[in-house]
């Protein structure tokens, strides 16, 4: 029964996407209202990039664009229910650096991060910076590495938990390296960062935009940012690939996706509509001031997804991180 139940879910769907995919119903796309799904909760710098994107797309497409928290288990809950839904259009999800690291560092999901999804658009990208107390006597990512590497073990950096980017972050930055830092996890970024500011531990590699208002404000100091060029608001902190760590890159990024098979007139659609978006100079503006990049290369999504999954996956393994 449990057979027959799934074989005709499944017929549903495909026939829904067939249905999608004539002329006529494409031409007419969309008629109701869409959702973008943030497996995270409000608030947050995904939440802010969907709703902005949701507003945009609202004035172009003539439909409101709805934005829904579905949040658990490091977004792994939202993915799962969008994973499921029908390939009708009308269910996006916005997804960030997690989506590929909850996959590298092992974690059993319900679902395959590259068949199970139609990956629409990168969006953005925003490095993270290398970070200390202004206090700390390490003035340079040179006296970082320095220190770590006359006291194996010892140099604390703080993350947001167990696998999650500020994790990875630091793991990449030990081995292309070649030294051994102590990983302090947090419930969270947030306390990562302000325990880096009070000293309790040596630094942090929080992204740009959660960085920003400490650096501004002179409670924080960047050695470098993890990207590999320098970041329009701080031109004056090298990479960390410029400052004596070759072949260091590390993003923070956001894109768009949908359930695996979505109709082509549809995807087409929108892409158009989001390229449109894109190049908008108020949106231009509204991620710059975030320290974000709209993205502008031509790799498609999914193969950045699966380069992300791959290039995490590989640092996972030598740190021994899991979940």
């Amino acid at each position: 029964m449990t057979t027959m139940k799934t074989a005709l879910a499944r017929a549903i769907l495909f026939l829904s996407a067939l249905l999608a995919s004539s002329p006529v119903l494409a031409a007419g796309y969309p008629d109701h209202p869409l959702r973008i799904i943030v497996p995270f909760a409000p608030g947050g710098a995904s939440d802010q990039t969907a709703r902005f994107i949701a507003q945009k797309l609202t004035e172009r497409m003539g439909q409101s664009v709805i934005v829904e928290n579905r949040t658990g288990a490091s977004g792994v809950i939202g993915a799962a229910y969008v994973a499921r839904s029908a390939p009708d259009g009308y269910t996006l999800m916005l997804v960030d650096t997690s989506f590929s690291m909850v996959t590298a560092i092992g974690t059993n999901t319900p679902y395959d991060p590259l068949k199970d999804f139609t990956h629409l658009r990168l969006i953005v990208t925003t490095p993270a910076v290398v970070a200390v107390s202004p206090k700390s006597n390490l003035h340079t990512l040179k006296d970082l590495l320095d220190a770590a590497r006359a006291q194996p073990g010892k140099i604390s950096y703080g993350s947001g938990g167990v696998g999650s980017p500020l994790h990875l972050a630091g793991a990449l930055l030990a081995d292309k390296s070649g030294t051994d830092m102590l990983h302090v996890p947090y419930k969270g970024a947030a306390p990562a960062v302000m325990d880096t500011i009070s000293g309790q531990v040596r630094l942090s590699i929080p992204a740009l935009p959660a960085a920003l208002p400490y650096l501004q404000s002179g409670q924080l100091r960047a050695l470098a940012v993890t990207s590999g060029h320098r970041a329009p608001l701080l031109p004056d902190v090298p990479t960390v690939a410029e400052a004596g760590v070759p072949g260091y890159d590390a993003v923070s990024w956001f894109g768009l996706t949908m359930p695996a098979n979505v109709p082509a007139p549809v995807l087409g659609k929108l892409r158009t509509e989001l390229d449109a978006i894109l190049a908008l100079p108020e949106t231009r503006t509204f991620f710059a001031q975030q320290g974000a990049e709209v993205y502008g290369g031509k790799e498609p999504f999914t193969d950045f997804i699966a380069g992300e999954i791959k290039k995490w996956t590989e640092i996972a393994k030598k740190a021994d991180i899991h979940p």
